[in-house]
């Protein structure tokens, strides 16, 4: 397999800490390398893309930014699907997280911070060299369009989407149309979108299950007592800012991500206000003060038709097949997997007795990896031998006094870490405890209790969790399953000789990044104490 590895300086930001070109050297026998200003920058992508072209390049590592930085940046993506339409497996690109994880918050140490710079771009390789290819479905989005709500946002968005020529279906379970703000100006849009022939009113209604793939989605709906169904795109959600409880109701089967105040948090604030998780289901930013301004609710709602529209007006797009996997020469069909998945993905099949996967339903989580009790199961974008093979090279990194390991959800956990690096701490110190040694894990649910042991039998001091609070987590029930696996582990720990508090959790969000410093710190102070006394003790 030829493998390219790249390397960003991150215009300085990387590169003032870790020397890249002799970290670059030190991989020229087993990867393509190459060192660049910033993958950003139009003539470093050209460049690259030309190298992976050229060299016929199979896999592809990217040294430098966050993986989160180029799926949460507007225009972020579009590197990754260059990279993927040069011939490289989706599957087959990896990020090793060198600003964020290393160079910012480790700058006061050097030597530091190359170690942990080799062990993040190994734990990179080591993923592309031993990861599946993975499949795609290819898609031609449909041109129709569920707007959840018909509140003034919702109202100002049908209208526009139908005069782009979309059919549009406006949902409300409430009776009848109620914009918020009763102004002149609304009510001909009202009168307009009800009597549009490509609008569809469905009032009395609720969301009962959602599923399918961008440009794809089966709704189920139930009205007047009676359950029926319908086949959209894209989804705008819309609604009132005091139907609160409504939202709370769909956001979990929408994968609405919301903050620390229960408010929806979109992908990025700056340039993706609205984007949620998959770029054909937009959410109105909700106002949190009374009587906003017509022009407020305009503006949210044109850039969500934008955001919805600009994907279904493609000719063609893609979806990634990035779920779990089953082997069934171990899978006994217990159906532990069924009873895991609050998305219905998983089923036993009754004349072969197997568990299998359904992918228009599965979100690629792994709670089903880690509840299946003969390890059948398996995450093709996360695999449970590379999580293993990262502990072992991370415990390998010297960190001169107590050593923790920190898996962080892909979330909340992980992007607010991310945002700890860039915290200043005293005396040029960051913000991230100098003994903690992050590894990204899809979410809590995946946590498996092997990957706990395994740390401790390693040589880790001690084990923080860094997850989504508990009503906010991203697989709506990861927290619940992680809380049930790991108070059996305690027991477990207890059993071995090992101090139960040495595993910890903490919850968080991505706007917490300065409390999560703050108990990150505590947490291995108080590892450190621990293992200071059983060392005594030995």
């Amino acid at each position: 397999m030829t493998i390219a590895l790249f390397f960003s300086r991150a215009r300085g930001a990387i590169s003032e800490v870790v020397d890249l070109e002799k970290l670059a050297d030190n991989y020229r026998t087993v990867a393509v390398t190459g060192v660049y200003d910033d993958f950003f920058l139009p003539t470093d992508q050209e460049h690259l893309l030309g190298r992976v072209r050229d060299d016929r390049v199979e896999a592809v590592v990217l040294a430098g930014n966050s993986l989160k930085h180029y799926e949460d940046s507007l225009g972020g993506a579009a590197l990754l699907e260059e990279i993927e339409a040069a011939g490289v497996n989706f599957n087959k690109i990896a990020c090793a997280n060198l600003l964020e994880q290393v160079a910012r918050p480790f700058a006061f140490d050097k030597r530091a911070a190359e170690e942990r710079a080799r062990a993040y771009v190994d734990i990179a390789l080591h993923r592309v060299k031993t990861a599946s290819e993975t499949g795609k479905v290819d898609i031609s989005p449909r041109q129709s369009i569920l707007v959840l709500g018909a509140s003034t946002a919702g109202l100002i968005a049908s209208s526009r989407l139908l005069d782009l020529g979309f059919r549009v279906c406006i949902m409300d379970r409430r009776e009848q149309a109620e914009p918020e703000l009763e102004v002149e100006e609304i009510l001909p849009t009202l009168g307009a979108v009800s009597r549009h022939p490509n609008a569809r009113m469905l009032f009395g209604s609720d969301l009962l299950d959602f599923s399918g793939t961008c440009g794809d989605y089966e709704v189920t709906y139930s009205r007047n007592g009676r359950e029926d169904s319908l086949f959209v795109g894209g989804v705008i959600v819309s609604i009132a800012d005091a139907d609160s409880d409504w939202m709370d109701e769909v956001r979990p089967m929408l994968q609405i991500d919301v903050d620390s105040e229960g408010r929806y948090r979109s992908k990025n604030p700056i340039t993706l206000p609205v984007q949620t998780s998959a770029p054909a289901i937009a959410v109105v930013p909700p106002h949190v003060h009374e009587g906003a301004l017509v022009r407020d609710k305009v503006s949210g709602a044109d850039s969500a038709v934008l955001q919805v529209a600009s994907f279904l007006l493609r000719r063609e797009a893609h979806q990634h097949i990035l779920i779990s996997r089953v082997d069934e020469s171990v899978c006994g069909g217990c159906g532990i997997c069924v009873n895991t998945c609050f998305f219905k993905a998983c089923s036993v099949d009754a004349s072969t007795h197997h568990s299998s996967v359904d992918p228009r339903r599965c979100r690629g989580c792994g709670k089903c990896v880690a509840a299946c009790p003969t390890g059948a199961r398996d995450l093709l974008i996360d695999p449970t031998g590379h999580i293993v093979a990262s502990i072992r090279r991370l415990a390998e990194v010297p960190v001169g006094g107590t050593k923790v390991l920190a898996f962080a959800c892909n979330g909340c956990g992980y992007p607010a870490l991310d945002k700890a690096g860039f915290l200043p701490g005293e005396g040029g110190e960051g913000r991230i405890p100098f003994g903690l040694l992050p590894l990204w894990i899809k979410c809590g649910g995946r946590l498996d209790s092997q990957f706990v042991l395994t740390a401790f039998s390693e040589g880790f001091d001690g084990v923080i969790v860094i997850r989504c609070h508990e009503d906010q987590c991203h697989n709506v029930v990861g927290n619940r399953d992680m809380d049930r696996r790991l108070n059996l582990l305690r027991e477990v720990l207890r059993a071995s000789g090992i101090d139960a508090e040495r595993l910890r959790l903490l919850d968080t969000s991505v706007m917490e990044a300065a409390r999560l410093a703050e108990d990150l710190d505590e947490a291995v102070r108080d590892i450190e104490r621990i293992a200071r006394g059983v060392k005594a003790n030995v």
